[in-house]
């Protein structure tokens, strides 16, 4: 039983390590939709905070930055203008938007239980240094799947 499950994670890291993602087609209407950014002049605090959080190299610098707020507070704005304003200087290795309208469904739950999954496979994309780490988190076990 345990040569199985060794030779499945052997094969599985064997196949990570084969994947191409070169030229696969994005869902439409992901990633940034540029209509959407912050007027000039707007929001400007946030948005320094956001990119000072970015730039940020230290090593007690926070992992993850939480955007959160009410409806219609300019949530996805703030976060299409950040991911226009890093794409437009080579540092951004993905931009995932889930728009949820009205109740969450199951579907949706489903789906964004998944969103790390996804996330994990674009940004390995983005160079050899991310590959490995990503495979990494990706095997760590079947709660992200």
């Amino acid at each position: 039983m345990q040569q199985s499950r060794d030779r499945t994670v052997r094969d599985t890291h064997r196949i990570l390590e084969e994947l191409n993602f070169e030229g696969m087609a994005y869902a439409g209407g992901a990633g940034i939709n540029t209509a959407k950014i912050c007027l000039d002049g707007t929001r400007t605090e946030i948005l320094r905070d956001i990119m000072n959080w970015i730039n940020d190299s230290g090593s007690i610098a926070p992992r993850i930055l939480w955007l959160h707020g009410q409806a219609g507070r300019g949530k996805s704005a703030i976060a299409h203008t950040i991911a226009s304003w890093v794409k437009d200087v080579g540092g951004l290795g993905s931009c995932f938007v889930l728009l949820v309208t009205g109740k969450l469904t199951a579907a949706t739950r489903r789906f964004s239980q998944r969103l790390l999954v996804i996330w994990l496979v674009v940004i390995s994309r983005s160079g050899e240094r991310w590959r490995t780490p990503c495979r990494r988190i990706t095997l760590s076990g079947p709660r992200l799947m």
